[in-house]
């Protein structure tokens, strides 16, 4: 296999930068490499990357931590991870939360919330 560089990509990432900091969206420079052989091409993200997510590993995690162990409500996990207004027609509600939670359990089965009201 003969591997060259093959260009940068932007991508977005998104999430506090680190612990009890504000979530924002930085810009990273992703290295993209090419298959000389076959032509396959391949996008080399950082450790904090996801890939196929606009959210950091770490914020995810926070935020299924904050609403499903802490008990926090959506409203108030989406202000503390995601640094983008809530524009959409469902307030109180977070897609991309639920699909998270959806997708953490053994074989998919979603994961519970711990807290006891």
């Amino acid at each position: 296999m003969r591997i060259h560089g093959h260009g940068l990509v932007q991508r977005q990432q998104r999430g506090p930068p680190g612990p009890g900091q504000p979530a924002r969206t930085q810009v990273l420079a992703c290295r993209r490499y090419q298959c000389q052989g076959c032509g396959a091409v391949w996008t080399v993200l950082p450790a904090s990357a996801v890939a196929r997510k606009h959210f950091s590993g770490a914020a995810i995690a926070l935020a299924l931590a904050l609403y499903g162990l802490c008990g926090l409500g959506v409203e108030q996990v989406r202000g503390l991870v995601n640094d983008w207004k809530h524009t959409g027609a469902e307030p109180g509600r977070w897609r991309s939360l639920g699909r998270w939670a959806a997708c953490t359990g053994p074989c998919g089965t979603p994961i519970p919330r711990q807290v006891e009201h």
